[in-house]
């Protein structure tokens, strides 16, 4: 097909609107209530309060670095307030590290990102005790006190002969023959608390430092949420959990009951969930994964006859948004006349752009047309990036 150029710019229109009024002579207005906006960024159910059956936990965002947590139990509910300085402010679910179960007492621990600059402990974790939410104590740690994390820092918590313990390492980063030195402070839940009973120096090899990061528990619940996975219109749960060793499991649990669970071993770098979108012309959302664990190319899992399937992107490719040095391709979806649609962009760093539309037909992307287009600054900006026209569920 004939490949046709041509120059798109983009404009804007500004609208502005204006009141008149007056005031009495020496009347001062009075000056406008302030209130903090609120956003809930995120939602799950778990267990709090320890009675055994799972209660609501919001994250909400108050603007800024203001940030709340609250819990809604069958009995009660309460509220937390803390402030979290995220590398990125328009990402405030980041806000959010997962619940766990932590000590010998029932009921999840919430674990949020702080990150204050210049204090100690980027990482806070709040308790539920006697109907509050209260700021837990860190177990004793080789050097840096409070619920600090690293690379080279980082707890563990685990269950022996039906004790609760806490392990902080503290690793030196160099290596001989990938070994390290490390520190590690030990301490048992004993009569509310945690008790440092030893301190030791070690040798870890690789796979020994992955349970010491961040913060490893039995389990750790880093989202859910409620998404037809399956294309029958039922809303499906699904949920991601943080194993020991650095291994996450992703669980779905459709409305019919059927249970599919997929791990991810950190040898394998599957990439991160970025989220749930319906992107084909068959019913049910799709899967999309970081390709590779880097944020140039995405895998994309869909739901077929009971399992969790690679869906090809419109080249035929397993990876979707193909990457290099200086270019970048994105996608945006549309439904004309009912059927499915979406249009590539392939960007470098001219001014030039290429565009190809596709169609759903039969079960897979069918070419329909492709041109290119040279474009000002504005309208490059304007330009799709990533997947775009589709509503995003994430986790």
């Amino acid at each position: 097909m004939k490949s046709n150029a041509f120059v798109i710019t983009a404009t804007s229109v500004a609208i502005l609107s204006s009141s008149v009024w007056s005031l009495p002579a020496n009347a001062v207005p009075a000056a406008a209530p302030t209130v903090a906006p609120t956003t809930l960024v995120k939602t799950v159910r778990v267990d709090v309060d320890g009675d055994g059956k799972s209660d609501t936990v919001q994250l909400i965002s108050q603007g800024g670095s203001q940030f709340q947590l609250k819990v809604t139990t069958k009995k009660t509910s309460a509220t937390v307030a803390f402030t979290s300085v995220l590398d990125s402010p328009d990402t405030p679910a980041g806000a959010w590290y997962g619940a766990a179960k932590l000590d010998a007492v029932m009921g999840n621990e919430l674990i949020v990102r702080v990150t204050k600059p210049d204090t100690g402990g980027d990482l806070a974790v709040y308790t539920w005790r006697k109907g509050r939410l209260v700021a837990a104590k860190a177990p004793a740690a080789p050097t840096r006190a409070g619920w600090w994390v690293s690379d080279l820092h980082g707890f563990r918590f685990y269950t022996s002969a039906g004790r609760h313990y806490a392990a902080v390492a503290q690793i030196d980063s160099a290596s001989r023959s990938g070994i390290h030195k490390a520190q590690i402070v030990r301490s048992v839940w004993r009569n509310g608390k945690w008790v440092k009973f030893s301190s030791k120096k070690v040798k870890l090899n690789e796979a020994a430092i992955r349970h010491y990061h961040g913060i490893e528990a039995p389990s750790v619940l880093t989202g859910q949420a409620k998404v037809d996975v399956d294309g029958d219109g039922l809303l499906d749960s699904a949920s991601m959990r943080r194993l020991p060793g650095d291994y996450w499991a992703l669980k779905i649990v459709t409305a019919k009951g059927k249970v599919l669970t997929r791990t991810q071993s950190p040898k394998r770098d599957d990439g991160e969930l970025i989220g749930f979108a319906t992107l084909d012309g068959v019913p049910g959302a799709e899967l999309i994964f970081n390709g590779d664990g880097d944020s140039y190319t995405y895998d994309v899992l869909t739901w077929r006859k009971g399992k969790l399937v690679t869906s090809p992107s419109p080249e035929g490719r397993k990876d979707w948004m193909q990457s290099t040095e200086g270019s970048r391709e994105s996608y945006e979806f549309s439904t004309v006349n009912r059927q499915r649609q979406l249009v590539t962009n392939w960007r470098t760093e001219s001014v030039t752009v290429e565009f190809v539309r596709y169609a759903w037909v039969t079960a897979k992307w069918v070419k329909q047309e492709a041109w290119s287009a040279d474009l000002d600054d504005a309208a490059m900006q304007a330009l799709c990036r990533g997947f775009c026209g589709v509503d995003m569920t994430r986790l």
